[in-house]
């Protein structure tokens, strides 16, 4: 069974800001600097940026299908396959989670929320979440834990069971 996966609000706004921000840093010596101003060494700013931006749209979660041998995040780039063998528990988390919650490595709102966090009381764990107020964790062996936000969370919990 396939589950959705949209961006809250937040995600969108940081997404939509951090796309400005990056088309005007590219844009900027283009529109306000002249010819002999700027060096050749401009065009490498846009295509940084381009890069950062394609990177993290490639690997943000897009959706969740919960098969009976395991549970998979797709992603433009290589999903990521989870046996439902490995998978201890699942539970549902509040809407107040995430603020406990300290981001150590990943991206925190443009095109979701993934990569490495920490939890206050949880410890470690990886996200692949793109709103914050549906949540999952599944406890999986070897102490790891994975986050995830389907839009039908509830189903995706019963389902899980």
């Amino acid at each position: 069974m396939k589950f959705s996966a949209s961006l809250d609000n937040l995600a969108k706004g940081i997404t939509l800001a951090m796309n400005i921000l990056f088309i005007f840093i590219a844009t900027f010596p283009y529109l306000f600097l002249q010819a002999s101003e700027r060096g050749n060494e401009v065009i490498i700013i846009p295509i940084w940026l381009f890069i950062i931006d394609l990177v993290i749209f490639i690997f943000r979660p897009i959706s969740y299908s919960i098969t009976d041998q395991e549970v998979i995040i797709h992603r433009l780039w290589k999903d990521v396959k989870i046996s439902r063998t490995a998978i201890q528990s699942v539970e549902l988390l509040d809407e107040n989670f995430s603020k406990n919650t300290l981001r150590t490595f990943g991206v925190g709102g443009v095109w979701g929320y993934w990569g490495k966090f920490s939890h206050s009381s949880l410890g470690n764990m990886t996200w692949y979440v793109t709103r914050r107020d549906k949540m999952v964790l599944l406890r999986i062996t070897d102490n790891k834990k994975i986050v995830l936000s389907p839009d039908e969370v509830e189903e995706f919990v019963e389902k899980m069971m």
